[in-house]
């Protein structure tokens, strides 16, 4: 697992591709492999504590299992914090950070809140135990959907341009220093065989190269379906259907026809982002689970491992059952 040697990874990737998912994932990959690790989730609520049945997570990290631990971050609640630790005054502070100014701050400096919640990453990241080590071997940052988590990443070097001086502008250099060092920190990009995700993969794929400099190592397709028939197998489904009448056979033979077709179209997409796409390629199959749990991100975790699967070019063309 290359990307386990990394110290800060940002999973990205389109809505709905199962980034949660996949961090909670890798962290148990990581946790599991020996390493002390940090789930960070970004926003106002919380998917993580749904898939390990805790509590909800708040700013401090909280226990899911052994070695692995998590926070959820509102950047809006960050911002408050960093005032209120910052400010010299504690009435100036509290004046500041009742809710109307926090929202006038923070709309008037466009991305002042990615800026903080980056910081607040930074911090977390350089925590050190009783025995002078880092707390944490391993942070894995859940990003909003693409063009917001873009966003989050460029936000360092975007106010390093505008605040040059001061104790806001050192720790800005401190984080831009730790996201563009390619040693500790890079990209696992999420998506799912179809066309739309995979189009937003490489549209990622490109931006981590251009304007965000940070490496990708590693992509993830999420719900693969797994091969069920070979090519000779499915001829001899598809004739024994057009001979068999109406009836739970032929309907059998439908469903068992439906998810191969449903296997080589997906393989389209996944042998499309493998020739253009960077890092390792990671599937991972398909959980037909409405109620994802510890288990499942158990059985998840064991398809994360270190290989690239060869392109299989027999299932770049589909017919339709």
């Amino acid at each position: 697992m290359p990307w386990s040697t990394k110290r800060l990874l940002f999973i990205m990737g389109k809505g709905g591709t199962g980034k949660t998912t996949v961090a909670a994932a890798m962290g148990l990959t990581a946790r599991n492999a020996g390493r002390r690790v940090l789930v960070v989730e970004l926003g106002s609520a919380s998917r993580l504590s749904g898939l390990f049945r805790v509590d909800s997570l708040g700013d401090t990290p909280t226990p899911l299992s052994d070695h692995l631990d998590a926070v959820c971050l509102n950047p809006k609640m960050v911002l408050k914090d960093y005032i209120q630790t910052h400010l010299p005054f504690s009435i100036m502070a509290r004046r500041i950070n009742r809710a109307e100014w926090v929202d006038v701050i923070a709309e008037s400096t466009p991305g002042l809140q990615e800026a903080m919640t980056l910081g607040k990453i930074w911090h977390l990241s350089e925590e050190i135990d009783k025995k002078g080590a880092y707390r944490y071997d391993l942070i894995l940052v859940d990003t909003p959907a693409t063009c917001d988590g873009i966003r989050l990443l460029q936000q360092p070097e975007t106010f390093i341009n505008r605040v040059r001086v001061g104790p806001f502008a050192d720790q800005l250099k401190e984080v831009q220093e730790l996201v563009s060092d390619s040693e500790k920190t890079g990209l696992v990009l999420v998506s799912l065989p179809e066309e739309l995700p995979v189009n937003e993969t490489l549209k990622l794929t490109r931006a981590a190269q251009t304007a965000l400099r940070i490496p990708v190592d590693a992509t993830v397709i999420n719900g693969c379906y797994s091969r069920k028939f070979s090519s000779e197998e499915v001829k001899e489904l598809r004739a024994f259907k057009d001979r068999v009448a109406a009836g739970s056979i032929r309907k059998v033979l439908k469903t068992a026809l439906a998810q191969d077709h449903r296997y080589r179209f997906q393989h389209f997409f996944v042998n499309h982002l493998r020739k253009r796409s960077l890092g390792k390629i990671i599937e991972l199959p398909c959980l037909f689970s409405n109620d994802l749990g510890i288990g499942e991100l158990q059985t998840l975790a064991k398809h994360i491992v270190d290989r690239s699967p060869s392109i299989d070019n027999g299932t770049s063309e589909f017919k339709m059952v």
